[in-house]
Formats: structure tokens, sequence, C-alpha cells
């Protein structure tokens, strides 16, 4: 895929759909998702990080979701954030697990959503529990 034409697909497209074309079968569009990362601010470990949290293997990305809190370099908080919406429930009850502590609001209204939205009855529950004893703090 030429520049132009790459420059012209990634208009308006997110983080995370870039970060998933890390893992496409060809590699110039890697190349060029890997280069408008880097034009967005991603720096070298958030890119060796998103090709891991993009992984197409769920059980790749349960095992990274459980780092990020220990990780030094990066906003926790965001990549939690994104991984609350990750197709693999695993993941996703995770990720609202590690984001449970905190007071940023953001967070607070993800899990709102995520305890009246998510298909999984455990992250529902999980995401209420957590909204509820936040709040009576």
């Amino acid at each position: 895929m030429d520049k132009p034409r790459f420059e012209q697909m990634v208009q308006g497209t997110s983080a995370g759909e870039l970060m998933r074309l890390l893992h496409g079968a060809d590699v110039a569009t890697a190349s060029w998702a890997r280069k408008e990362l880097t034009s967005r601010g991603f720096s070298n470990v958030e890119l060796r990080l998103a090709e891991r949290l993009a992984d197409p293997d769920p059980r790749v990305r349960r095992r990274w979701v459980r780092y990020l809190p220990g990780m030094r370099g990066i906003d926790a908080q965001k990549w939690l954030l994104w991984l609350s919406r990750d197709s693999d429930s695993e993941v996703r009850l995770t990720a609202i697990t590690l984001m449970a502590s905190t007071t940023n609001r953001e967070i607070l209204d993800r899990l709102a959503t995520l305890a009246a939205d998510d298909q999984d009855a455990r992250i529902r529950a999980r995401s209420e529990e957590h909204t509820s004893e936040l709040q009576s703090h």
C-alpha cells in the first residue's frame, strides 16, 4: 500500500484500529500503522505494548493485561480503559478488576457502563460491585 492511500485510509481511524493493523498479514500496512501511531505520540514502549495488547490471540492479551499496573513509562489506566472494551470477557474482567481502585472519573463512568451493558454477567456484577464500593467511600 502506498503512503497517500494509507494516509487517506487512517483518517478518522482510532488508535485501537491502528493497533490491530500491527498484526495484519500485510507487512506494509503494519509498518504504516506503526508510523501513524508514532505520529500520534506513541513511544517505543507503547508500540511494543500495543502489539501485545492487540494480539489476535486472547491468551496473549490476558497475560499482558496483568502486567499493566507494574509497568513504568505508560499510563496504565488508559490501556485498562481500552481493554475494558476487549472482545474477550476474561480480558475485560481483568481490566475492570485492575481499574477498581481508581477515582478517575472516566474509569468510573466506564465501570458504570459495563455494569449496565456488558453481555457477560460476571463483568456486570464486578463492575456494579466496584462502582458501589467507590461511591460508598
